[in-house]
């Protein structure tokens, strides 16, 4: 397996990529470009962190489940909290023809 060689094989990467594949579905996205840039940044999270996961102690699914989710919250809140939801006072009075 990949814990006793040290290094993450194909399985394994297919496994993270189909999980974050899955759980991106949870977030909203503005652009393609938005999406891939936290599916990648995701991905090189959990290729850090794989090492960290004790499979006799933690249940390896929801460990790599709750990193992949946190990742992608962490990104996604970087990406979207430099824009503001506002809504100017014009457009709300601002009459529709």
């Amino acid at each position: 397996a990949s814990k006793e060689k040290d290094q993450v094989n194909t399985a394994l990467l297919a496994m993270f990529q189909l999980q974050i594949s899955k759980q991106m579905s949870e977030f909203t996205y503005k652009n393609s470009d938005d999406k891939h840039d936290i599916e990648s940044a995701t991905l090189c999270v959990v290729l850090k962190k794989w090492r960290e996961c004790d499979v006799t102690r933690d249940k390896p699914f929801a460990w790599f489940t709750r990193v992949i989710y946190n990742a992608m919250y962490y990104y996604w809140n970087q990406l979207n909290k430099k824009q503001k939801m506002t809504i100017s006072i014009d457009s709300i009075f601002q009459e529709s023809v």
